[in-house]
């Protein structure tokens, strides 16, 4: 079971909501393997525990859709490549596409160079950063992501946020079977 419903306190099965997502992505504008990507990823963050980052985004990221801030039919591209370096540029696409073909460019370049970075422009809001350097620990990897957040945290003995939470995910696998560690240090507190 993964998800209490509002109404009526009742539970929806994983498979369950990975389907209500996903259809909802896709009524969206999303093309369905796109859908199925970003379903997948929340409805597997909340299953970890991770509720904050897991299917509660999908009315933001369905209201980023509808209000033309994410583009459904995002196409991003390597506007930078410097072999084990890239930039890409995601078309506006929804921040958990953009992580996901980053971290699939990176894996695919650190089989070629040892090593990769891989920068994102032109994005949203990406979820939980655990979703990609889960992805590149489960290849046996040790997998490093971070990003910018909006101002919420106010400076020692202040009171207007200023900084931003600015998430970092590290994690690392054999590429076996087996669940990747993952460690998400915590680099603040964060009232809302």
């Amino acid at each position: 079971m993964i998800h209490q419903t509002p109404n009526t306190g009742s539970l929806i099965d994983e498979q369950e909501a990975r389907w209500l997502a996903s259809i909802a992505l896709v009524e969206a504008g999303v093309p369905e393997d796109d859908a199925d990507l970003v379903a997948a990823a929340l409805v597997d963050t909340s299953l970890r525990g991770i509720d904050t980052h897991g299917l509660r985004l999908l009315p933001q990221y369905l209201d980023e859709l509808a209000t033309g801030v994410a583009n459904a039919a995002a196409c991003p591209t390597v506007v930078r490549d410097r072999g084990a370096g890239l930039l890409l540029d995601a078309d506006g696409a929804l921040g958990v596409l953009a992580g996901l073909a980053a971290a699939r460019l990176a894996a695919d370049r650190a089989k070629a160079f040892g090593v990769a970075a891989v920068g994102v422009r032109n994005s949203n809001h990406f979820g939980a950063a655990s979703v990609y350097t889960r992805q590149l620990a489960g290849q046996g990897m040790i997998g490093i992501a971070v990003t910018s957040a909006a101002s919420r945290v106010a400076p020692y003995g202040g009171v207007e946020p200023l900084f931003g939470t600015n998430p970092i995910s590290v994690a690392a696998g054999t590429g076996t079977t087996g669940s990747p560690s993952t460690w998400p240090p915590a680099r603040c507190v964060s009232v809302r």
